[in-house]
């Protein structure tokens, strides 16, 4: 094996681990998607382990994109290293408030759950099971998280999904679409209040680029008073921490 067809080898199982790079993908799946020998592919994939592009995930679930993967790129949402950033002011929030609070990323055209810790509190908002990975209209974090994409990533989001329709009704246009994102990056917390819920997000800041947002969502008779102050200024909070951990 010569060492252009050794890269060309190394590049093709990174592709096919960044398709899904938050996956665990055994070896065997590897090879078989790439068309390696089994033996061709583990010296690949171990050697691309070695050097940080990849990350075992458990001896026999196989391998995710590792740190290195997202350096090359610049590309700070690494999970582990967001998690890890957050968990600390999550919990206190938690502690603090009782409330549910989530850490979210857009992977794709998808805004998906990294953390979340539940509510305390006898009565709590429940929507059945919370989902790991949704469209980014549908929640206030994602819409953050949309909102802070630069204008030609919002355009390419737009032509391959479509309006919002049902996801997020109050959006009648694409007009009022860009309008209302617009809106919503140049603000620091953004606060939707409906009948009886009320939710809440702000985006998290690395280098000059959003890479998170944390959100919550409350009972509305919880959000009052000295209570929704105590909320608003943790929350408001949470993105500096969160960065000064990065």
């Amino acid at each position: 094996m010569n060492n252009i067809q050794a890269v060309e080898r190394a590049l093709r199982l990174l592709e096919l681990v960044g398709e899904h790079p938050r996956e665990a993908h055994p070896l065997s799946e590897l090879a078989a998607a790439s068309g390696l020998k089994l033996p061709t592919a583990s010296r690949i994939v171990r050697t691309l382990a070695n050097l940080g592009y990849l990350e075992q995930a458990g001896r026999r679930k196989g391998y995710a994109l590792g740190r290195k993967a997202y350096e090359l790129t610049e590309n700070p949402g690494y999970a582990p290293a967001l998690i890890e950033a957050a968990l600390p002011a999550m919990k206190a929030f938690s502690e603090r408030t009782g409330e549910y609070i989530c850490l979210s990323v857009l992977e794709g055209d998808s805004r998906v759950i990294l953390y979340n810790i539940m509510s305390t509190h006898p009565v709590q908002v429940m929507t059945g099971t919370f989902p790991k990975r949704e469209t980014p209209y549908r929640s206030v974090s994602g819409r953050v998280l949309l909102a802070h994409l630069p204008v030609e990533k919002q355009k390419a989001f737009l032509l391959r999904n479509g309006p919002p329709g049902e996801e997020w009704k109050e959006i009648r246009s694409e007009a009022q679409l860009n309008k209302t994102l617009n809106r919503i990056a140049h603000q620091e917390l953004l606060v939707e209040e409906r009948e009886d819920i009320t939710a809440l997000a702000v985006p998290v800041f690395l280098s000059g680029r959003v890479v998170a947002a944390v959100g919550s969502f409350i009972p509305g008779y919880r959000f009052q008073e000295k209570q929704k102050q105590a909320i608003l200024e943790l929350l408001s909070a949470l993105p500096e921490k969160i960065a000064e951990r990065m």
